[in-house]
C-alpha cells in the first residue's frame, strides 16, 4: 500500500491511496508535470483497506502549528480511540486529530493542495469519544455522519455503489439511516421556514432513492413530499396547486393501503390537504366537510392520541383571517358569499364536535385531557396571530379543563407526564386556580417518584408550590401562603443532591431563596452568607457562559449596599458578555436605589453610551476566558476592561454586505 502526500503552507493532506504501484507512479509524474512540489511518496506497513490516515498537530520553535500524518489499519485506529479514551481532557471541544477514512483506491480528482474535506473523516472530541459507536471502525457509522451533514452527494455515491453491489442491509441502512434522516431534517427545516427551493427540489428525488433501495414504493415519504410541495405552491406557484394537491391526496391513500398501523396519521394527513385547499380557494365546503370527515376518523380511531387541534381549526378559526396565500381572480363578493357560507354551515359541526368528545372520553379522562391541550393550543394560536379574543371559545375550554382535571391514566410515558404537568401548571397560572396548580404539583411528584435522575422535576415541583403560595399571598391567606413556600423550600432542600447535580437547578434553586431572602413574610429564609455562597458555586458551574448567576452576584451587592462588589461584578459581566449584557445594564439603571452610589450610576450610564457609540460595527469575539478571568484581581478586572474598550472603538470597520 503507498500514499502520495503533498505538503503545502505547513499543512499536510493525501492526493493519492493505492495498492497498484504502477498507478502511484503514473499520477505522482502527472502530479510533478502540473509543477507541484512538496510531494512525497511513503509505502504504509500493511497491504489492506481501509486505510485510516490521522492528521495532527505540532508547533516548531516559533510556535507554527504544523500538520502530520500517520497511516493504520482499522485495528490500529481503534486502539488509538480506546488509548485516547483513557486520556482524555478537560475540554469537550478539543480535536485530538481528525481521523481519514479510505475505503478504497483513491486519486484526487483535482490537481492541487487539500481536499480532504471530501473524505469520509471525523474530528476526534471528547463528544466522539463518549459516542456508543466510537469503537467501530468509520465505515460503521458513516451513513449517520454523511446524513449528519446532510451530504447528498456522499449518500448518492453509496447509492450508485450499493444498487450495483450492495447487500440487502445495506441498502436499508443507506434508505433510513441516510436519505430519511436528511429527509426528517428538511421536513423540520420546511416547517420553520427554512428549507431552501433547493431543498424542496431534492424531497421527490429522495423518496425514489429510498423506493429503489428498499425494493417498494415508500409512500409515506411521498405523502410528506407531496404535502410539502403543496403546501409550497399554495405560497409561491399556483398552477401546480391542483397537481400536488391530487398527488398528496393519491399517496396518502396508497400508504393507507401499505400501512394499516399508520391509518391514523394518514386519515390526519387527508384532512390537512384538504384543508390547505379549502383555505386556498377562501372557503370551499367540499373541502371543507371532507376535512372534517377525514379528522373525525382519524380521532376516532384513538381518541387519547387523535389530532383535535385540527378539528378546533376547521370548526373556530374563520377563513378569512387566516394569513395562507388565496387563489386570485375572485370578485370581492364572490370571496364574501364564501366566508359567509362557513359562518353558516359551523353551528351544526359544532354541536358534532360536543357530541363527539363526550361520547368517546372515559374513565381515565385521557380524552379530556387531550381535547383541553388542544383548546390551550388553539388559544396560542390565535394569539400568536393577534386574532380577536372574542374567537376563542372560552366557554367550551372551561368545561374540557375541568373534565381534564379527572385523568388518572396509570400507564404513561415520561414525557407525556411533565407535557400534562406543564400545562396544569400554565393554566393554573393563567387562571389563579390552586386546584389546576396541585395537580401540577401531582403530576411532578410522580415523576420524581418513578423515575431516578429527576432534578428538572424538582424544580417543576417546587414552582407550582411557590405559585400556590403567590396566589394564597395576593388572596391574604397568609397561613396557607406560608405553609406552602416553605413546601417549596423543602422541596428543594429534600432533593438537594439532584438539585446540586444540574447548573441550570441549582441556579432556579439559588434564584429562589433570593426571593426568599428579600420576601416580607416569615417564611424559611437563608442567611446571606448562604445566597453569596451558593451564588458563587453557581457562577463558577456555569463556568462563565451565562449571566444570571453573575447578575444574581451584583444584586446581592446591591442588597448589602456593597458597591465596590457591585461595581466589580458588573464590569466582570463586560468582559464576558460584552453587549450581550445591554438589556441587563438597562434593567440595573431603572432600579431607584442605583442613583444612592455614584460610581455604579455612572457606571452603568457611560457604559450604556459606550454601547451605543460601538454597536453598529460590534460582533462578539471575547478575549478573555472564564478560568483567567475569574483569577484575576478586582484591580486587574477593571484594567482589562478599560483597554477591551479601546480595542472595541478602534475596531477595523467590517464591510458586512
Amino acid at each position: 500500500m503507498q500514499v502520495i502526500e503533498i505538503h503545502y503552507e505547513n499543512e499536510r493532506s493525501v492526493v493519492a491511496v493505492s495498492l497498484s504501484s504502477e498507478k502511484i507512479n503514473e499520477y505522482l509524474s502527472r502530479l510533478k508535470d502540473a509543477g507541484l512540489n512538496g510531494l512525497t511518496l511513503k509505502t504504509l506497513t500493511f497491504g489492506n483497506f481501509p486505510v485510516y490516515a490521522i492528521t495532527k498537530y505540532q508547533k516548531d520553535e516559533q510556535e507554527n502549528a504544523h500538520s502530520y500524518i500517520e497511516y493504520m489499519d482499522e485495528q490500529g485506529y481503534i486502539r488509538l480511540i480506546q488509548t485516547q479514551k483513557e486520556q482524555k481532557a478537560n475540554d469537550n471541544f478539543h480535536v485530538y486529530f481528525t481521523a481519514y477514512c479510505f475505503e478504497e483506491e483513491y486519486f484526487q480528482h483535482a490537481l492541487g493542495p487539500n481536499l480532504m474535506g471530501n473524505i469520509d473523516h471525523v474530528q476526534v472530541n471528547n463528544y466522539f469519544l463518549d459516542d456508543d459507536d466510537a469503537e467501530k471502525g468509520l465505515a460503521h457509522s458513516r451513513i449517520r455522519r454523511l446524513a449528519g451533514r446532510w451530504d447528498l452527494d456522499g449518500l448518492d455515491n453509496l447509492y450508485a455503489r450499493y444498487m450495483e453491489s450492495g447487500s440487502k442491509s445495506d441498502k436499508e441502512n443507506l434508505a433510513m439511516e441516510g436519505y430519511l434522516s436528511v429527509f426528517s431534517e428538511m421536513d423540520y427545516d420546511f416547517a420553520c421556514g427554512k428549507l431552501t427551493d433547493a431543498g424542496i427540489s431534492l424531497l421527490l428525488p429522495i423518496a425514489e432513492k429510498m423506493s429503489m433501495l428498499l425494493g417498494k414504493k415508500q409512500w409515506d415519504v411521498y405523502s410528506r413530499a407531496y404535502m410539502i410541495l403543496l403546501e409550497d405552491a399554495v405560497a409561491n406557484h399556483a398552477d401546480e396547486v391542483e397537481h400536488y394537491f391530487n398527488e398528496a391526496e393519491r399517496a396518502i391513500q396508497a400508504n393507507m393501503l401499505e400501512a394499516m398501523e399508520d391509518q391514523q396519521e394518514s386519515y390526519r394527513q387527508l384532512a390537512m390537504v384538504n384543508n390547505m385547499l379549502c383555505e386556498y380557494r377562501h372557503f370551499d365546503d367540499k373541502n371543507w366537510h371532507r376535512a372534517l370527515e377525514f379528522i373525525n376518523t382519524s380521532i376516532t380511531l384513538d381518541p387519547a392520541e387523535g389530532d383535535w387541534f385540527l378539528y378546533l381549526q376547521l370548526i373556530h378559526i374563520p377563513y378569512d383571517v387566516r394569513r395562507s396565500n388565496k387563489l386570485e381572480g375572485l370578485s370581492d363578493a364572490d370571496v364574501k358569499d364564501r366566508y359567509k357560507q362557513w359562518h353558516a354551515l359551523r353551528s351544526d359541526e359544532l354541536i358534532k364536535f360536543r357530541a363527539l368528545g363526550i361520547s368517546l372520553d372515559d374513565s381515565t379522562h385521557a380524552v379530556a385531557v387531550n381535547i383541553a391541550m388542544a383548546f390551550k393550543r388553539l388559544r396560542d394560536h390565535m394569539e400568536w396571530y393577534h386574532m380577536d379574543d372574542s374567537l376563542f371559545p372560552e366557554k367550551d375550554y372551561l368545561y374540557w379543563l375541568d373534565e381534564a382535571r379527572q385523568w388518572q391514566k396509570q400507564k404513561t410515558t415520561r414525557m407525556q407526564l411533565t407535557e400534562i404537568g406543564h400545562f396544569f401548571h400554565a393554566e393554573g397560572n393563567k387562571y389563579k386556580r390552586i386546584d389546576l396548580l396541585e395537580i401540577a404539583v401531582l403530576h411532578f411528584q410522580r415523576l420524581i417518584e418513578q423515575i431516578g435522575e429527576t432534578p428538572f422535576e424538582v424544580y417543576y415541583k417546587a414552582s407550582a408550590l411557590e405559585d400556590i403560595s403567590d396566589i394564597f399571598f395576593f388572596e391574604n391567606d397568609n397561613e396557607q401562603a406560608i405553609n406552602y413556600r416553605n413546601q417549596a423550600t423543602l422541596c428543594y432542600k429534600g432533593h438537594i443532591s439532584l438539585v446540586e447535580s444540574n447548573p441550570s437547578v441549582f441556579m432556579h434553586y439559588t434564584e429562589y431563596l433570593e426571593r426568599c431572602y428579600v420576601h416580607p413574610a416569615d417564611i424559611m429564609k437563608p442567611a446571606m452568607e448562604e445566597l453569596e455562597a451558593l451564588a458563587a458555586t453557581s457562577e463558577e458551574q456555569g463556568d462563565g457562559m451565562y449571566s444570571s448567576p453573575v447578575m444574581l452576584r451584583i444584586r446581592l451587592a446591591l442588597l448589602k449596599e456593597d458597591e465596590e462588589a457591585a461595581l466589580y461584578h458588573i464590569v466582570k459581566s463586560l468582559i464576558l458578555f460584552e453587549l450581550g449584557m445591554e438589556e441587563h445594564i438597562k434593567k440595573l439603571i431603572q432600579i431607584p436605589q442605583i442613583r444612592a452610589f455614584d460610581k455604579l450610576y455612572t457606571l452603568l450610564s457611560d457604559t450604556l453610551s459606550f454601547f451605543d457609540e460601538i454597536s453598529e460595527n460590534y460582533y462578539l469575539d471575547v478575549k478573555i476566558k472564564w478560568k483567567h478571568l475569574r483569577e484575576m484581581s478586582p484591580e486587574a478586572v477593571f484594567e482589562a476592561w478599560e483597554e477591551r474598550k479601546d480595542v472595541l472603538r478602534n475596531r477595523e470597520k467590517i464591510a458586512w454586505s
